[in-house]
């Protein structure tokens, strides 16, 4: 049985000779197809290929794999061979501002380079693979991509085959929908398995770009073309730190072994030495109100609410001669809304706490004054149950009761456990930004319970009692939405990085289907 890509790459770390061009050889089709398709040009493609995997050869020693090499290097190829496709638009820029400046005699008509229509579908494709998070990439392309059975696609994700089969599924229903807003349609054998192997998506790279990929990783000498192309896929310290991680390589005759591994070719043409492409300018974006709904599932039944456990000298005070019923989980009977979900936008990554890009943020709401929320504590129970807000904003907390109450929080910037006499009022704060939620609390009346969330951005918003939100000034592009409730996260720890959302440029509204909150039981 051949060694694993895991093997592999300890064995590379460890001066191992015959394990990168193992590498290379195994995973250089998929690679190839990827960045064969983003350009016109063969240079640009070879550039491309051979920054990938000096990004592996950089990276070997440490690299952490979330799921699995093929995944990876996917994820690298689509953003290298982005940075490639939009230094072939500049030069042909470039080439069309000089025919353009020639006499008019003397102009050509420029050649028509679209490709079929295949081809673009497979470019859509690529984009919109690269795009989707590992655990649902991962899945799609160890099961179609490189044509493994589910067993073996489980054991290399390292997950159970319930857990791989799901996510599978999750991961066709968002590929599809991300196909369908792109306009996009596939066949239904694009889910079959074999077509990938019939269609050149996973094509043999060129014996060039091999044999200069390796001669790259074992020289540590790469390209100025090439650099520029490894920074694009997250920065390098270029010749000295690749020189650091294949230098021992070289000793060990990398080289020989790679001049065996492929058929001799003619050296291929010297590449052109280029000044680092300029920094792309920021992105231009149009801004839209997300509206959508949170409903309770149509398959299951609508909760009760369960009585309250209410003793003590306060009790006909709080219940005022009524049964208190928990406002934990509160459902619209009629709507089937689910009140209480916290919604917001978050980048379309795969951080565990990332940071909203500032320029993202509509000039208007960038320096908005610090808003002032209100948390009260009328018939013994706070009132809302959950305040989301941004970070420097304060909280009024108030108790219009006529009974002494206490309020207990730690977390988003506030530390305070603080008694309120009837018809008291404290403001508190500035609220910091918290990936993890605050519980408030009142120690006297333990039922009670509120919460609060804080954000670095303005894009979020709390469920009415139908259900709605409403997210104003978003900016377009891809993001995610995460929806959560104070029992966990939509689809739970599935829901935690959230669901991608395409909100299209030029337009005021987006309308989203109503998604079903399906809670952690």
């Amino acid at each position: 049985m051949p060694p694993d890509d895991r093997t592999l790459l300890a064995r590379f770390a460890a001066g191992d000779p015959t394990a990168f061009p193992a590498l290379v050889d195994r995973h250089g089709p998929l690679v190839w197809g990827v960045c064969r398709r983003a350009t016109s040009s063969e240079q640009l493609a070879e550039d491309a290929f051979q920054a990938v995997f000096v990004v592996l050869a950089r990276k070997a020693n440490g690299l952490t794999l979330r799921t699995s090499l093929a995944n990876w290097l996917f994820g690298v190829a689509t953003r290298v061979a982005k940075r490639a496709a939009r230094r072939e638009v500049r030069v042909k820029q470039i080439e069309r501002d000089a025919i353009a400046r020639r006499p008019r005699d003397n102009a050509a008509p420029e050649a028509d380079r679209g490709g079929p229509e295949w081809d673009d579908v497979l470019r859509v494709l690529d984009e919109e693979l690269g795009r989707l998070p590992d655990r649902h990439r991962g899945p799609l392309i160890a099961c179609y991509l490189q044509g493994k059975t589910q067993d073996e696609a489980a054991a290399e994700l390292g997950w159970t085959v319930f857990t791989l089969r799901r996510r599978l599924a999750e991961a066709r229903e968002v590929l599809r929908g991300r196909l369908t807003l792109r306009g996009a349609t596939l066949p239904t054998v694009l889910f079959a398995g074999a077509i990938f192997a019939n269609t050149g998506f996973a094509a043999p790279p060129p014996a060039a770009a091999v044999q200069g990929t390796l001669t790259a990783v074992t020289t540590g000498t790469v390209p100025a073309s090439v650099a520029t192309l490894v920074n694009a896929a997250g920065g390098v310290s270029l010749v000295t730190k690749l020189a650091v991680v294949v230098g021992g390589l070289i000793a060990v005759g990398l080289v020989a072994v790679a001049a065996a591994h492929r058929p001799a070719v003619p050296d291929p043409t010297p590449l052109s030495v280029e000044a680092p492409a300029p920094t792309d300018p920021p992105p231009v974006y149009d801004w839209v109100t997300l509206r959508g709904r949170v409903v309770w599932p149509a398959d299951l039944e609508l909760p009760k609410p369960a009585p309250l456990a209410v003793a003590g000298p306060d009790r006909d005070a709080c219940c005022r001669g009524r049964e208190l019923l928990s406002d934990e989980l509160q459902v619209e009977a009629a709507t089937r809304g689910v009140r209480n979900v916290v919604v917001w936008l978050r980048p379309d990554d795969d951080e565990q706490s990332p940071t909203f890009p500032p320029r993202s943020v509509h000039p208007a709401l960038r320096d908005d004054p610090p808003a002032q929320h209100a948390l009260d504590q009328p018939d013994c129970r706070f009132e809302p149950r959950v305040i989301a807000a941004r970070d420097g904003d304060t909280v009024r907390v108030k108790n219009s009761a006529p009974i002494r109450h206490n309020v207990n929080c730690a977390g988003c910037g506030l530390e305070y456990n603080l008694t309120l006499e009837a018809n008291r009022d404290a403001v508190k704060g500035p609220l910091r930004a918290d990936p993890r939620p605050a519980a408030v609390r009142c120690d006297i009346h333990p039922w009670m319970r509120a919460w609060l969330r804080v954000f670095d951005h303005p894009y979020f918003a709390v469920t009415d009692k139908d259900g709605r939100f409403e997210i104003e000034k978003a900016p377009s592009g891809r993001w995610r939405l995460v929806y959560w409730h104070e029992r966990g996260f939509h689809r739970g720890q599935d829901g935690r990085l959230g669901f991608p959302v395409h909100i299209p440029p030029a337009s005021p509204t987006l309308a989203l289907p109503p998604v079903e909150l399906r809670l952690p039981e």
